[in-house]
């Protein structure tokens, strides 16, 4: 019987869609639960300081393999699981935030799938535009750090200049700088938005989601939750499949190989998803390019 671990630093609803998705991948190479499988499943319910003692949790249920996903579950697994292989089925910059020593040869004991590809955010801020027009300035809201916030920045610098458009980027260190941060949207008569990838940004999605609609701000944001929370625009991995494709990592490992010789991947499918409900209550008519781009529209 193999067991895998399946942490969460969400809800066990939140979790459920990738869960499944992971499950399904794994039926399909041969797994079967309570036949050769257990999966030990543990949720954070949305607190970080929770993930060592659930970490824990799943080395004391011997489990073969730990699935997770995003950077702060990624770190905090990596340094209390020890010598437990890791599959990180979703995050951000595997090189850039130190879980991999490059994306060919993790050489550690991670491996996984990576969702900050090259071209994104160019990607986003041209949908964005495509929405809302050319206007400026477009505000970026940004809680990274580091590599991951400068290679985000470096993409936009420079489809905005192509595009003719300027940007104001406001930082946020914690949730308290959040409202703050859209007060100097405002001041700075910012006309759209685009929100970077990161902890905070993702964490607190639905207020960001609320505050932009408050402030009658057209956002787009790497978070796929963001449109579900009212948000006008996501783009970025499809991240169930995301989970899928991570089963033949598991399954890899699960067979003997070691995380540290097998290359981290890129996310492969992308989805853009409009929320029409939100276009509406900005008073936006969506283009029917655009639209017809889109791979979900919610009404």
């Amino acid at each position: 019987m193999k067991r895998v671990g399946f942490l969460s630093i969400g809800t066990k609803t939140a979790a459920a869609i990738n869960l499944g998705a992971l499950r399904r991948g794994l039926r399909d190479l041969g797994y079967e639960e309570n036949r050769n499988l257990q999966i030990e499943q543990r949720y954070a319910d949305g607190s970080s300081e929770r993930l060592p003692v659930l970490v824990g949790e799943l080395i004391a249920a011997k489990v073969n393999v730990i699935v997770t996903a995003s950077i702060p579950s990624a770190l905090v697994t990596k340094n209390a699981a020890a010598n437990t292989p890791i599959v990180v089925a979703a995050a951000g910059d595997f090189v850039g935030n130190g879980l991999a020593a490059s994306m060919e040869r993790p050489g550690r004991t991670i491996t996984g799938l990576d969702e900050v590809v090259p071209g994104l955010s160019a990607k986003r801020l041209r949908y964005l535009v495509d929405a809302v027009g050319v206007k400026s300035p477009v505000a970026i809201l940004s809680s990274a750090t580091g590599p991951t916030h400068a290679k985000q920045m470096q993409e936009t610098e420079e489809v905005a200049r192509s595009l003719g458009v300027t940007f104001k980027t406001v930082r946020i260190g914690n949730a308290n700088e959040i409202a703050p941060a859209f007060e100097e949207m405002a001041r700075e008569r910012a006309t759209a938005l685009l929100v970077f990838s990161g902890v905070l940004t993702a964490i607190h999605c639905r207020t960001i989601a609320e505050l932009a609609a408050k402030n009658r701000l057209p956002a787009m944001s790497w978070h796929k939750r963001f449109v579900t929370d009212g948000g006008l625009m996501y783009y970025g991995p499809n991240l169930s499949r995301m989970f899928r494709q991570s089963a033949a990592l598991v399954d890899r490992i699960l067979k003997g190989a070691q995380p540290a010789d097998i290359p981290v991947e890129y996310a492969a499918d992308f989805e853009l998803i409009i929320n029409l409900k939100a276009a509406k209550a900005l008073g936006l008519q969506m283009p029917p390019t655009l639209l017809a781009h889109a791979d979900e529209v919610i009404d």
